[in-house]
């Protein structure tokens, strides 16, 4: 059984390689994009071999975790949305923008009972171990 995975929100810098490295992985599948700006996220998907969702909701409805990487400010409305879902979460940092909201995340993805996580993968990294 594979794990699908959503991607909200195209416009982070490394959109591209989470894209790339969650399907170069056995037992992942990217389902799909969605972005608030709509052509932004067809742009995207043409040139990522994956498809673009007019409606988050619908992508949601058919994935088990979302990956978010939008406009920082959007961070905490796409949590919510994926919350709502019972979806798991990672999202880019910073995760949030305010500490209001950044609380509102974490006690959202408690209630839900799903796991909210924030991309930062310095400390495993080779060259910033070194």
């Amino acid at each position: 059984m594979s794990t699908r995975l959503g991607i909200l929100g195209v416009a982070h810098v490394h959109t591209p390689s989470y894209t790339h490295c969650a399907q170069a992985l056995d037992g992942v599948e990217v389902v799909g994009v969605w972005d608030v700006a709509p052509g932004r996220a067809e742009t995207f998907a043409q040139a990522h071999g994956t498809q673009a969702f007019a409606d988050a909701d619908e992508l949601l409805w058919q994935v088990d975790a979302a990956v978010i990487c939008a406009e920082n400010v959007r961070h905490r409305d796409h949590a919510e949305r994926a919350y709502a879902h019972k979806r798991h979460v990672l999202c880019e940092k910073p995760l949030a923008t305010t500490v209001e909201d950044a609380e509102a995340m974490v006690r959202g993805a408690r209630e839900a009972g799903v796991m909210l996580m924030t991309a930062f993968p310095c400390p495993f990294s080779p060259s910033f171990a070194a």
